[in-house]
């Protein structure tokens, strides 16, 4: 399973990672979210090797996910791989340099390692217009608070 989000972002690509590695900010959005956030190694930012533990509300449940960022490229690529309960997964996140801003692409891909993880993908799949809708907006809404904070 995979969503892309493709955008246009009116700042530079290093002031675009400089916005990616705030990651109290983010932990600050997923909290919003009505998700516990918990940085399990001693670093800062979002460099290689960070790590995360996030308790994320499903079905009256809680999904418990652990996210590492894998690989940095800065400011050009970033990817984030994740599991939970039988499923396991990657985020990336390309930056090109386009006129007066930088195109991002952005590509969670999931896939199942367990048949409970093959479970929870297929009721996914058939919620997937609109899950794909809270991706595309919330992180196009991360995204574009670069501008903001940019003053663009």
């Amino acid at each position: 399973m995979e969503f892309v989000v493709n955008d246009h972002i009116a700042v530079s690509p290093d002031a675009l990672f400089k916005h990616l590695n705030d990651t109290d900010l983010l932990e600050q959005m997923i909290r919003r979210g009505g998700a516990t956030v918990r940085r399990t190694d001693a670093g800062r930012g979002a460099g290689v090797g960070a790590t995360w533990q996030i308790g994320a509300p499903f079905r009256d449940r809680t999904l418990d996910v652990t996210m590492t960022v894998t690989e940095v490229e800065a400011p050009h690529r970033m990817r984030v791989l994740f599991t939970t309960g039988g499923v396991e997964g990657k985020v990336v996140l390309l930056a090109t340099p386009a006129g007066d801003g930088t195109d991002t692409a952005f590509t969670m891909t999931m896939g199942a390692s367990t048949l409970i993880g093959r479970l929870l993908l297929q009721s996914l799949k058939l919620a997937r217009g609109q899950i794909s809708s809270r991706v595309h907006k919330r992180v196009g809404n991360y995204l574009h608070r670069a501008e903001e904070r940019a003053g663009v």
